[in-house]
């Protein structure tokens, strides 16, 4: 086995800029989003896992005039730029879609059977008081009705209770929402410029305990613990800060955990390195090994156990 890779299929995504795709529960269609044209759609699955030609396209009704980076980043939050799309992993009929340029969240109904999706309403993705947020990634704890929103612009995280009963019952026409904004909280130290910072990544680590983020500008990864008992606070879901770990390189765009939770790798793009910590599931705490990896730029990590290995572990 060598590990080559061999090109199966390609379909184009009908946009530009693709940065995020999204496999349905029934593994029936893959839903994509395109950055700087803000289109996004659906695409069929064969049984064999390839994709057939877009089925399904939605464009903005606002067109994106920037012509090139720089106008990009100065009209940024003047036109759209969905940066993911994400389904709930309840029904997998509701797909939130985080809009950077607009600074909020579309919601809509998604058929699994046809891979159509239709808009239902547009929620705010933080408070009004600290705009512009820039949504840029969101995800679902794999317990508690809790999602975390990571904004890109404001360096914050914003936590939102979803309604499992009102995504059931969902409908086309309908402005019904399906989250309610519970929390918003800084990913930096408030001695730090927040106009020096971006966010890269947010996850939940493997235990369910804790929610990490990756600063690009204060270059570090940024620990939240999760509030899992609910006479505590009265909201469970909700974080408060743990610590703030220097990641040994700059813009640390994306990060990722080994399968067994305990080990973080971070790709720090602007210094061309990967380095690796420990992470202490009790504490939450993370330790540089003082393992840095040469890397090209890298933008995104993924960890792969061997088939072979969880199979035997299995047995």
């Amino acid at each position: 086995m060598s590990g080559e890779l061999t090109l199966m299929s390609r379909k184009s995504a009908m946009g530009k800029s693709t940065c995020y795709l999204t496999i349905d529960l029934v593994s029936k269609h893959m839903l994509f989003c395109n950055y700087w044209d803000s289109v996004i759609g659906t695409m069929p699955l064969t049984s064999s896992g390839l994709l057939e030609d877009v089925s399904v396209k939605l464009q903005p009704p606002k067109e994106v005039v920037a012509k090139d980076l720089s106008d990009h980043l100065n009209n940024r939050q003047s036109e759209p730029h969905a940066h993911a799309i994400v389904l709930d992993p309840y029904f997998g009929r509701v797909a939130f879609v985080p809009d950077l340029g607009e600074d909020n969240i579309k919601q809509h109904i998604y058929d699994e059977n046809t891979g159509v999706l239709t808009p239902t309403c547009t929620l705010p993705c933080g408070p009004e008081s600290t705009q512009p947020h820039g949504p840029r990634y969101m995800c679902f704890h794999p317990k508690l009705n809790s999602i975390y929103v990571i904004n890109e612009l404001s360096s914050t995280v914003s936590v939102f209770e979803f309604n499992a009963s009102k995504a059931e019952i969902l409908e086309a026409g309908s402005n019904m929402s399906t989250i309610r904004l519970v929390q918003s909280i800084s990913t930096i130290p408030s001695a730090y410029p927040n106009k020096l910072n971006t966010c890269g990544r947010i996850c939940i680590d493997p235990s369910g305990s804790y929610v990490l983020v990756s600063n690009r500008g204060h270059d570090s990864i940024a620990v939240f613990k999760i509030e899992l008992d609910n006479g505590t606070c009265g909201e469970c879901g909700l974080l408060s800060i743990q610590s703030y770990t220097h990641t040994r390189g700059k813009t640390p765009r994306h990060f990722q955990f080994d399968p067994s939770g305990k080990f973080l790798f971070s790709a720090n793009q602007d210094t061309d390195s990967v380095t690796i910590f420990s992470f202490d599931q009790a504490t939450g705490l993370l330790k540089f090994t003082g393992e840095v990896y040469d890397a090209p730029c890298p933008n995104f990590i993924c960890i792969q156990e061997p088939y072979f290995i969880g199979r035997r572990q299995a047995e």
